[in-house]
Protein backbone atom coordinates (compact mmCIF):
# COMPACT_ATOMS: atom_id res chain seq x y z
CA UNK A 1 0.00 0.00 0.00
CA UNK A 2 1.59 3.16 -0.88
CA UNK A 3 2.73 5.65 1.48
CA UNK A 4 0.58 9.25 1.49
CA UNK A 5 2.06 12.11 3.34
CA UNK A 6 -0.24 14.86 4.84
CA UNK A 7 0.35 18.53 4.95
CA UNK A 8 1.59 18.16 8.81
CA UNK A 9 4.01 15.10 8.12
CA UNK A 10 5.29 18.07 5.44
CA UNK A 11 5.17 20.70 7.35
CA UNK A 12 6.78 19.02 10.55
CA UNK A 13 9.94 17.83 7.51
CA UNK A 14 10.00 21.48 6.74
CA UNK A 15 10.04 23.00 10.32
CA UNK A 16 13.26 20.12 11.00
CA UNK A 17 15.13 21.33 7.62
CA UNK A 18 14.95 24.42 8.27
CA UNK A 19 15.92 24.25 11.88
CA UNK A 20 18.89 22.46 10.82
CA UNK A 21 19.91 25.69 8.28
CA UNK A 22 19.38 27.95 11.06
CA UNK A 23 21.93 26.01 13.35
CA UNK A 24 24.36 25.55 10.72
CA UNK A 25 24.18 29.03 10.01
CA UNK A 26 24.93 30.17 13.42
CA UNK A 27 27.82 27.54 13.12
CA UNK A 28 29.32 29.89 11.21
CA UNK A 29 28.29 32.85 13.33
CA UNK A 30 30.25 32.01 16.14
CA UNK A 31 33.47 30.69 14.26
CA UNK A 32 33.83 34.26 12.97
CA UNK A 33 35.78 36.55 14.90
CA UNK A 34 34.97 40.28 15.28
CA UNK A 35 36.59 43.07 17.06
CA UNK A 36 39.86 43.38 18.68
CA UNK A 37 42.34 40.15 17.99
CA UNK A 38 45.53 39.83 19.85
CA UNK A 39 49.32 37.70 18.99
CA UNK A 40 51.76 37.84 21.42
CA UNK A 41 54.88 35.59 21.62
CA UNK A 42 57.91 35.75 23.85
CA UNK A 43 61.75 35.69 22.42
CA UNK A 44 64.85 34.82 24.32
CA UNK A 45 67.40 37.55 23.09
CA UNK A 46 71.12 36.04 22.90
CA UNK A 47 71.48 37.44 26.47
CA UNK A 48 68.61 35.25 28.05
CA UNK A 49 66.20 38.34 28.68
CA UNK A 50 62.69 38.12 27.56
CA UNK A 51 61.20 40.40 25.02
CA UNK A 52 57.88 40.14 24.38
CA UNK A 53 56.04 41.26 21.13
CA UNK A 54 52.55 41.93 21.24
CA UNK A 55 50.43 42.42 17.82
CA UNK A 56 46.96 43.75 17.66
CA UNK A 57 44.46 43.79 15.32
CA UNK A 58 41.19 46.29 15.32
CA UNK A 59 40.56 46.01 11.68
CA UNK A 60 38.93 42.34 11.44
CA UNK A 61 41.21 42.57 8.38
CA UNK A 62 43.46 40.08 9.88
CA UNK A 63 43.30 36.15 10.48
CA UNK A 64 46.60 35.33 11.58
CA UNK A 65 49.78 36.53 12.73
CA UNK A 66 52.94 34.87 12.46
CA UNK A 67 55.89 36.51 14.56
CA UNK A 68 59.11 35.54 12.97
CA UNK A 69 58.02 32.99 10.94
CA UNK A 70 61.00 30.34 10.78
CA UNK A 71 62.78 30.21 7.22
CA UNK A 72 61.25 33.30 5.97
CA UNK A 73 63.12 35.62 4.42
CA UNK A 74 63.04 39.39 5.04
CA UNK A 75 62.31 41.48 2.05
CA UNK A 76 63.60 44.51 3.84
CA UNK A 77 60.04 46.53 2.74
CA UNK A 78 56.57 45.77 3.20
CA UNK A 79 55.53 42.97 0.28
CA UNK A 80 53.59 40.24 -0.58
CA UNK A 81 54.86 36.62 -1.12
CA UNK A 82 54.27 35.90 -4.40
CA UNK A 83 51.35 34.45 -5.68
CA UNK A 84 50.08 35.20 -1.49
CA UNK A 85 48.00 37.96 -2.12
CA UNK A 86 46.21 37.36 1.19
CA UNK A 87 49.76 37.42 2.98
CA UNK A 88 51.44 40.41 3.92
CA UNK A 89 55.58 40.67 5.00
CA UNK A 90 56.10 43.54 7.22
CA UNK A 91 59.73 43.72 8.33
CA UNK A 92 60.82 45.94 11.31
CA UNK A 93 63.92 46.51 13.22
CA UNK A 94 64.01 46.43 17.10
CA UNK A 95 67.47 46.74 19.15
CA UNK A 96 68.90 44.55 21.42
CA UNK A 97 67.90 45.95 24.86
CA UNK A 98 64.17 45.59 23.38
CA UNK A 99 61.95 44.18 26.44
CA UNK A 100 58.42 44.52 24.83
CA UNK A 101 57.47 45.31 21.79
CA UNK A 102 53.58 46.19 20.51
CA UNK A 103 52.30 46.93 16.93
CA UNK A 104 48.86 47.44 16.36
CA UNK A 105 46.53 47.56 13.18
CA UNK A 106 43.48 49.22 12.35
CA UNK A 107 41.60 49.42 9.23
CA UNK A 108 42.73 52.42 6.78
CA UNK A 109 40.63 52.21 3.96
CA UNK A 110 40.68 49.21 2.40
CA UNK A 111 44.52 48.53 3.71
CA UNK A 112 46.00 48.68 7.40
CA UNK A 113 47.63 51.03 9.10
CA UNK A 114 50.12 49.80 11.32
CA UNK A 115 51.66 51.24 14.53
CA UNK A 116 55.02 50.32 16.23
CA UNK A 117 55.66 50.82 19.64
CA UNK A 118 59.13 49.14 21.23
CA UNK A 119 59.95 49.35 24.89
CA UNK A 120 63.82 49.41 26.09
CA UNK A 121 65.28 47.61 29.61
CA UNK A 122 66.37 50.91 30.27
CA UNK A 123 69.89 49.17 31.29
CA UNK A 124 72.91 49.98 29.58
CA UNK A 125 73.92 47.78 27.03
CA UNK A 126 75.53 47.13 23.44
CA UNK A 127 72.87 48.91 20.88
CA UNK A 128 72.79 46.37 18.06
CA UNK A 129 69.80 46.30 15.31
CA UNK A 130 67.65 43.01 15.80
CA UNK A 131 65.79 42.05 12.37
CA UNK A 132 62.02 41.25 12.80
CA UNK A 133 59.02 40.26 10.70
CA UNK A 134 55.63 39.62 10.72
CA UNK A 135 53.74 37.43 8.53
CA UNK A 136 49.93 38.67 8.29
CA UNK A 137 47.20 36.81 6.73
CA UNK A 138 44.38 38.33 5.94
CA UNK A 139 40.73 37.77 5.18
CA UNK A 140 40.84 39.52 1.78
CA UNK A 141 43.56 39.86 -0.80
CA UNK A 142 45.76 42.95 1.12
CA UNK A 143 48.24 45.16 -1.26
CA UNK A 144 51.43 45.50 0.70
CA UNK A 145 51.05 49.14 -0.31
CA UNK A 146 48.28 49.32 1.27
CA UNK A 147 49.80 48.62 4.63
CA UNK A 148 51.80 50.65 7.13
CA UNK A 149 53.81 50.47 9.69
CA UNK A 150 54.51 53.83 11.77
CA UNK A 151 56.89 54.36 15.03
CA UNK A 152 55.32 55.75 17.82
CA UNK A 153 56.87 57.06 21.19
Amino acid sequence: MPVTRTTATHLLALAALLALASSLTACDIVSSVTGSREWTQGVTMADGTLHTITVRDTSGKIENVEIDPPGVQDPGVISNPDGQPNQVLVPWTGGACDKTTTIEFAAQGDGLAGTLQIQATGDVCVMMAVPHLLRLTTNVPMPADQVTLTPVS
